[in-house]
């Protein structure tokens, strides 16, 4: 991934889209929150605000959503983390 400071803003403008692309598609039963990026990687905490079951794919829907906002990736989910209430998932951009 590029390391200047437009293709850096462009990225962030990005993740901001796929961030307010799957909240919007979750209805605010789940929302996704970028925790860290470092390089390719984006660390995202999706918390679960209602007490629903998940009929679809979290996987999928994180990767379409990154789909929508022009970016290419790969998204693994780590596992649900009761401290926070919210599944950690970990997604790689791919060129």
């Amino acid at each position: 991934m590029p390391e200047g400071g437009q293709d850096l803003a462009a990225l962030m403008k990005s993740l901001q889209k796929a961030v307010d692309t799957f909240n919007n598609w979750m209805m605010g039963d789940l929302e996704m929150v970028v925790e860290s990026i470092k390089g390719n990687t984006v660390k995202l905490l999706i918390r679960q605000n209602c007490a629903c079951s998940l009929d679809f794919s979290l996987k999928e829907e994180i990767e379409n959503a990154f789909k929508a906002a022009g970016l290419k990736a790969k998204a693994e989910i780590q596992g649900w983390d009761v401290e926070r209430s919210g599944y950690m998932a970990t997604v790689e951009i791919q060129d």
